[in-house]
């Protein structure tokens, strides 16, 4: 999962901003921190890079031999890091579409991927329990981090200080937390006790995590003390994504029928729904830099802009 708030600046057509429909079966997909650009990938082997505003397709990036399940942009948009079956991260120019590093170190499936809020350095996690961080210029590893469990979801914290990932040892749904400078486990954050945690999401100032289950509940953990700060019930739908706000008082998590729903942070209060522009789950949530607007991304390939303080989806 990347950085807690997208910054994301254009405003896409909610008619426009539509991908060409094809048989993919879609696993992955991301975001450019400032919205103009959009990616997905599954079963074809091949990533779809298209433009946030048209939907016009762009790239198709061929170069993994086995399904994609994870893709990330670097916080300036310029690079896309896809994980995929075959063991390999994959970095690709988003301007030319050209194939740049091959990252190669991990001995299983790749299941998630992460650049770090400076752009420097990525990581990723895979099956064979381990989380490897890279240098994103040179594809040097950095670092291998073995805490006895495989994990399906990343993310760094704002500030970069923290680095998070989802472990499944006997479908425990554990959290851990780790500095990624030194590979330190910080902390370590069982599921609520509905569901296992299907996605993070850090506050802007990087001093709590959210975690939110497959059963719609969420804990909020204090990052300083480790003890959940607020606890409070979402929906029974799975929540794929999430997001705090840019000033950290509002949490958005989309779930698997494509609807998003704006939380209190602290309240847990719903602020508002957004719902009719997705058909399929939603798999990317954030919010532009003022907070005026929220972004969602689905599986369905469709990239949309919402009101949060209405609900009300935003068109050109």
């Amino acid at each position: 999962m990347r950085s807690a708030v997208l910054c994301l600046c254009l405003l896409p057509s909610a008619d426009r901003a539509r991908a060409q429909e094809t048989s993919e079966f879609v696993v992955g997909v991301a975001a450019a921190p400032d919205g103009r650009l959009y990616a997905w990938g599954g079963n074809k082997k091949t990533a779809t890079v298209a433009d946030g505003r048209t939907g016009k397709v762009l790239h198709i990036l061929s170069g993994h031999t086995d399904t994609i399940y994870c893709l990330a942009f670097r916080p300036d948009g310029k690079t896309l890091a896809t994980g995929a079956d075959d063991k390999t991260v994959r970095l690709w120019d988003t301007a030319t579409g050209k194939e740049g590093l091959v990252l190669k170190g991990h001995t299983s499936t790749v299941r998630a991927v992460a650049f770090a809020p400076d752009g420097k350095t990525l990581a990723s996690v895979a099956l064979d329990e381990t989380v490897r961080v890279w240098d994103a210029a040179t594809g040097k590893q950095l670092r291998v981090i073995e805490d006895g469990a495989f994990y399906h979801l990343l993310a760094y914290s704002p500030d970069g200080r923290f680095l998070a990932g989802q472990a499944v040892p006997d479908d425990t749904g554990v959290v851990r937390v780790w500095d990624p400078a030194t590979g330190k486990r910080v902390h370590e954050f069982p599921a609520p006790p509905r569901g296992l945690i299907n996605c993070v999401a850090f506050s802007p100032d990087s001093k709590r995590l959210a975690l939110v289950t497959s059963r719609g509940a969420a804990d909020v953990r204090d990052l300083t003390t480790g003890k959940t700060a607020a606890t409070f019930e979402l929906t029974e739908d799975s929540g794929y994504a999430a997001a705090f706000s840019p000033a950290g008082k509002r949490l958005a998590v989309g779930d698997r029928k494509g609807v998003t729903r704006m939380w209190d942070a602290e309240t847990g209060k719903l602020v508002a729904t957004l719902t009719g522009g997705h058909t399929e789950g939603v798999r990317a949530v954030g919010f532009t830099a003022d907070g005026a607007r929220v972004f969602t991304a689905g599986y369905d390939k469709l990239l949309r802009f919402w009101d949060p303080a209405t609900g009300r989806m935003l068109r050109d």
